[in-house]
């Protein structure tokens, strides 16, 4: 039996890893009780020492994998962001489930598990959301909608958007992650429930 709506919740931890010495936010949305034990297993991605690709596809897939070797079983959502210098293209940002095989986003809405919705697009950013799916249609309706009444947005300016559109119908838990390398970008990973939000900028 999957996870009650109101057992969920969200955190994020920022690490810097070896060896260039990068800075890295992840995040995760769990049940209360395996709280510490999926921030702990996070936390060890700091041991890690990794030569991050040039390719910004192949980076996020370096990114992602990474990020799946550190997810306990139980974790059904996840994101992670690194700030990696000199890179052009928008990269560094990967956010939905830590044991499916990871895929390039393509901005639709996709259903993680029941009551766990994922939308995220190429360049960022991209939100896990429990709830029904319906309500997170409708977040992203509204964030979407947000964004068309102004024709540049900084990552900053992005994030308070999506989080004026979040306080409108918050979920049990969420997650919010935007690229942390490439020209222009700013990684911002937040992680939210009712009783408090995480947020990590880069």
């Amino acid at each position: 039996m999957g996870l009650l709506i109101m057992d969920y919740t969200a955190l994020a931890i920022k690490i810097r890893i070896r060896p260039q010495g990068y800075w890295l936010a992840a995040g995760a949305i769990c049940s209360r009780e395996k709280n510490l034990q999926v921030k702990k297993a996070l936390a060890a991605i700091e041991d890690e020492e990794i030569l991050w690709p040039q390719d910004p596809v192949e980076l996020d897939r370096c990114l992602a994998a990474m990020l799946s070797r550190h997810c306990l079983r139980w974790v059904p959502a996840a994101a992670a962001v690194l700030a990696v210098k000199g890179r052009q293209a928008s990269t560094g940002g990967v956010i939905g489930s830590p044991h499916r095989q990871s895929a390039s986003a393509y901005g639709g809405l996709e259903e993680l598990e029941k009551d766990l919705v994922l939308w995220a697009r190429p360049g960022g950013p991209g939100f896990v959301f429990a709830g029904p799916f319906c309500r997170a249609r409708a977040l992203r309706d509204r964030f979407l909608e947000g964004e068309r009444q102004k024709k540049l947005w900084n990552p900053d300016e992005r994030y308070r958007l999506f989080n004026r559109c979040l306080q409108e119908d918050l979920p049990a838990a969420w997650l919010y992650a935007a690229d942390g390398s490439g020209r222009g970008q700013k990684g911002i990973l937040a992680a939210g429930s009712l009783q408090e939000t995480q947020v990590i900028k880069l």
